[in-house]
């Protein structure tokens, strides 16, 4: 099993740049021997928020709202950001 988890690591190497791998692989090592140093398996992203994602879809209704009005069209009661947060509520309860 470690035979073919090394063979799969040198594939996905060549993928990659040497430059990257080796500054990677050093901070690994480094928290390694301390943890107090940054760890590098962490996301250095952050994810956007509940209600980042909820004003951003409140602004895009209000935009397709504004459009929908125009042309004359009858909006429905189920919206975008309303079946998505459910979505997201749905996802917190599981």
């Amino acid at each position: 099993m470690r035979a073919a988890h090394l063979e799969l690591l040198k594939d996905f190497e060549t993928l990659l740049n040497a430059v990257n791998i080796a500054a990677w692989t050093a901070e690994v090592e480094a928290w390694e021997s301390n943890h107090s140093k940054p760890n590098s398996y962490e996301s250095k992203l952050k994810s956007p928020m509940q209600r980042d994602i909820q004003l951003h879809l409140t602004e895009e209704e209000k935009a397709e709202t504004t459009r929908a009005a125009a042309l004359g069209h009858i909006r429905g009661k189920l919206t975008t950001q309303k079946l998505l947060l459910q979505g997201l509520e749905l996802e917190e309860l599981q």
